[in-house]
C-alpha cells in the first residue's frame, strides 16, 4: 500500500531528476478544482526511474459526508480495464493458443456473416473481423453513448449498456456479446477506427479459449501475479468500505452523487473487459509498472518483451488519416499526433500533437475521470484518478495540468 505520508516526506530525488518545487505545484492546482466543486477528489500518482516520486491525495472519499479521501482508495476504473484485456489476449497469442490475424468467428461463430449498415441500407462484410480489429477498435464496432451513429442507437434500444445493463439484468458475457454479434456494424472490418464494445467481446474469446471466466483468468494470469490485491471485478466484503462514491455535474455547477455509485459493490453477472474492474492506485502503478518493464515486474514475467511492444506500437496506417481517433467520446484523443496500440492510445509526435510527451508514450483513461501513462522515452508513469462523470465539465482539465507539470519538473530537474 502507498502512504501518503510517506511520500510527504521523500519528494522528487537526484535519482528521479524531477525539480521537486515544480511537483509542489500539482496538488494546489488540483485542489482549485475540489474546492469549486468540479471533482470530489483525486490521487495523483507519479513514478520514474525506478522511484515512487510523488503521491498526492486530496478530497473527499464521500462529499456529503465530508470522509477525506484516503491512499488505500479503490475507484471504479471503467475504461482502464481495458490494457488488460490486451495484455490477456497477447498472453494467449505467446502461448499459440490463438494467433492476432484469426477471425473472431473462429472462436464466436455467432460473429459469422456480419453486416454494415451503411446510408440505412445493410451490406455483407468484405472480410471477417478479426482479433487485430478488436484489439485496434477498427472491426466496424460501436459504442451505445456515440453520437450520431444508428448503430449505437441500435446498441441503445437493445439494451446494450455494457456495466448498467449487466447489473439490472444478469446478463451473462456470453449472452451479451451474442447480442452484439446480432447488430450490424458501422463500418467494414479494418476501414475506421472506433471507440467500441470490442474489448467485451475480446473478454469473451478469453472464455472460449481459456475455459475460465474472463475475471478468474485475469486474477490467475495477471492481477494475482502482479500482486494488484483490491482489483476485481467488484469490491469485496473486506474492501467495500473503501470503495469511492461517484458524481456527475449537477445543475448548480456543483457535485450530485448518482445512483451507479451502488454499483461494483457485489459480484456481477459478466465480468466487462471495457468497463468492469475496481482497483487502488497502488494495483494500478503495478500493472503499469509491468508495462513499462516490457512485460515484467520484481521478477514476474506477464508477457515476453517483444509480445508486451505490441501493445504500445501504432497499428493504425496512414490510410487511417492524420487523426484517426476521431470517433472518442467528447472529442479526447482527437488530434493529430497520436495513433492506437492494442487498447491503449500511442503517441506518434508529440510536437505535432502539440502537448507535453514523448513518441512511443501508452495511455488510457477512465469514464470517471481516470487516467494513466507509461512514458519509456522518460522512464516515467503517471496515474490521476478521480471519480466524476465529467461530460463536457472543465473535470478533464486536471489530467492536462499534471502533464505539463510533470514535463515540466522533468527538464527542471534536468537542468539543475
Amino acid at each position: 500500500m502507498m502512504v501518503h505520508a510517506d511520500v510527504e516526506r521523500a519528494p522528487a530525488s537526484a535519482g528521479s531528476r524531477m525539480a521537486a518545487a515544480r511537483l509542489s505545484r500539482i496538488r494546489p492546482a488540483l485542489q482549485r478544482y475540489i474546492d469549486e466543486g468540479v471533482i470530489p477528489c483525486a490521487q495523483t500518482v507519479i513514478f520514474r526511474r525506478g522511484e515512487l516520486v510523488l503521491e498526492e491525495v486530496q478530497g473527499w472519499d464521500s462529499v456529503e459526508r465530508r470522509e477525506p479521501l484516503k491512499s488505500d482508495a479503490i475507484f471504479r476504473l471503467y475504461s482502464m480495464t481495458k490494457p488488460l484485456v490486451g495484455v490477456a489476449i497477447l498472453q494467449l497469442h505467446q502461448e499459440g493458443r490463438l494467433a492476432l490475424n484469426d477471425p473472431v468467428e473462429a472462436y464466436l461463430p455467432e460473429f459469422a456473416d456480419m453486416q454494415i449498415l451503411e446510408n440505412g441500407e445493410l451490406v455483407p462484410a468484405q472480410r471477417p473481423i478479426t482479433l487485430h480489429d478488436l484489439l485496434t477498435h477498427t472491426a466496424g464496432l460501436s459504442y451505445h453513448f456515440l453520437l450520431d451513429d444508428p448503430v449505437a442507437e441500435q446498441y441503445a434500444a437493445a439494451g446494450l449498456h455494457d456495466n448498467w445493463t449487466v447489473q439490472a439484468t444478469g446478463i451473462s458475457l456470453a449472452h451479451y456479446v451474442e447480442k452484439l454479434a446480432s447488430l450490424p456494424l458501422r463500418a467494414q472490418p479494418g476501414t475506421q477506427w472506433c471507440y467500441s464494445e470490442a474489448m467485451n467481446v475480446l473478454g469473451r474469446v478469453v472464455e472460449v479459449v481459456s475455459g475460465q471466466r474472463f475475471g478468474a483468468f485475469l486474477d490467475d494470469r495477471i492481477i494475482k501475479p502482479l500482486g494488484m490485491v483490491d482489483t476485481g471485478f467488484h469490491a469485496r466484503a473486506d474492501n467495500r468500505d473503501r470503495l469511492v462514491d461517484v458524481y456527475q455535474p449537477d445543475a448548480e455547477g456543483g457535485l450530485m452523487r448518482i445512483s451507479e455509485t451502488l454499483g461494483f459493490e457485489f459480484a456481477p453477472s459478466a465480468d466487462l473487459g471495457g468497463s468492469g474492474l475496481v482497483g487502488t492506485a497502488a494495483d494500478y502503478l503495478r500493472f503499469a509498472r509491468m508495462l513499462l518493464g516490457d512485460g515484467e515486474l520484481d521478477g514476474v514475467r506477464i508477457l515476453e518483451p517483444e509480445t508486451a511492444r505490441l501493445l504500445f506500437t501504432n497499428h493504425l496506417g496512414p490510410e487511417f488519416g492524420d487523426r484517426p481517433l476521431r470517433r472518442m467520446p467528447q472529442g479526447l484523443y482527437a488530434e493529430r499526433g497520436v495513433g492506437h496500440g492494442y487498447c491503449g492510445v500511442v503517441i506518434t509526435d508529440p510536437a505535432v500533437r502539440g502537448i507535453p510527451g514523448s513518441p512511443g508514450e501508452y495511455s488510457w483513461a477512465g469514464a470517471a475521470n481516470t487516467n494513466f501513462w507509461v512514458d519509456f522515452e522518460e522512464d516515467l508513469i503517471v496515474i490521476v484518478l478521480s471519480q466524476v462523470f465529467p461530460g463536457e465539465s472543465a473535470a478533464r482539465e486536471i489530467h492536462g495540468i499534471v502533464r505539463k507539470l510533470v514535463y515540466e519538473s522533468i527538464r527542471q530537474g534536468s537542468a539543475s
